[in-house]
């Protein structure tokens, strides 16, 4: 006998409280028309009967179901993944063995004990500044960032890999992220003195910014050592003793994707003509920007 629309929500949410209890009651909490998604996550017609076992079958229903939930408003944002965007997924999945659905399913969830040591790893594995960073097709093995990327969009894909933020995470906050809202998503952490700049330790997130202007910004992830690594890079600032300050980069990285002494970055930005007042000229003090360092561990905004 055929499963009803509700029974086959009802198994779903089931199936994906033996995955990850809080992501099955989220996604209860986020379907309202409850009804048409056991309908919409129906694997009829789409050539299961002779393909994959019954657990396969719940598997790819409850990844289905986290899809409507996330990738559809009002959750998603910038993202509509429509019924033909479902149909072509429920053929793709058709091969996936079970634990490679629970895996896409899991990419929904935060990774339980993600490390500094994770985010560093991830910062300098994820180093190709090619194709497309898809939040749908995503996975935390890919190692691009995307071609021509954001400082920030570089850190958010650092972020996922390392397991900081999930699949839920990037359709809502990290498609809305920009240099406006950075600090708000990103987190402030704690500002620095400059003789502390060159002591961030290791998987640390960064954030260098003009005075009074945090939408002048760049972001990257330290490696410790005053070592660190951003995307989309500013090469170079005319130097106040005369000539040009030219960032040195660690062999194989560039502006796309650069690792650099950190308070190398810091010299071309306080110089750089963005980061100075409003009259062109230089703070005062001689420091025209704010260096900030975050923990990621203690970002409240990450899920």
């Amino acid at each position: 006998m055929a499963r009803s629309d509700q029974e086959r929500l009802n198994e779903s949410i089931l199936y994906l409280s033996g995955v990850d209890v809080q992501l099955a009651d989220d996604v209860n909490h986020k379907i309202t028309n409850k009804a048409l998604a056991g309908q919409q996550i129906s694997l009829g017609g789409a050539g299961y009967w002779h393909s994959g076992t019954p657990e396969q079958h719940q598997a790819v229903r409850a990844f289905l179901l986290c899809v409507i939930a996330y990738l559809r408003a009002p959750h998603a944002h910038q993202i509509n993944i429509d019924q033909a965007g479902l149909d072509r997924l429920r053929n793709s999945f058709r091969s996936k063995s079970v634990q490679q659905v629970n895996q896409e399913i899991l990419y929904f969830v935060r990774k339980t004990g993600a490390s500094l040591a994770d985010l560093a790893s991830a910062s300098t594995r994820i180093c190709h500044p090619t194709g497309t960073v898809d939040v749908l097709a995503r996975t935390r093995a890919d190692d691009n960032v995307g071609a021509g990327p954001v400082c920030y969009n570089g850190v958010k894909t650092w972020l996922f890999a390392a397991g900081f933020v999930s699949k839920r995470w990037l359709a809502k906050e990290g498609q809305q992220l920009d240099g406006n809202c950075a600090n708000r998503y990103l987190g402030d952490g704690v500002e620095l003195q400059p003789d502390g700049w060159d002591n961030i330790p290791l998987g640390y997130m960064w954030n260098i910014h003009k005075k009074g202007d945090k939408t002048t910004c760049h972001w990257g992830v330290s490696l410790g050592d005053n070592n660190a690594v951003a995307c989309n890079n500013t090469d170079g600032s005319p130097n106040p003793e005369g000539g040009v300050y030219m960032l040195q980069y660690e062999t194989g990285t560039n502006s796309a994707y650069g690792k650099f002494k950190f308070t190398d970055i810091c010299k071309v930005c306080n110089w750089n003509f963005k980061y100075q007042g409003v009259d062109g000229k230089n703070d005062p003090s001689g420091y025209n920007i704010v260096v900030r360092q975050i923990d990621p561990r203690a970002v409240t905004t990450f899920y």
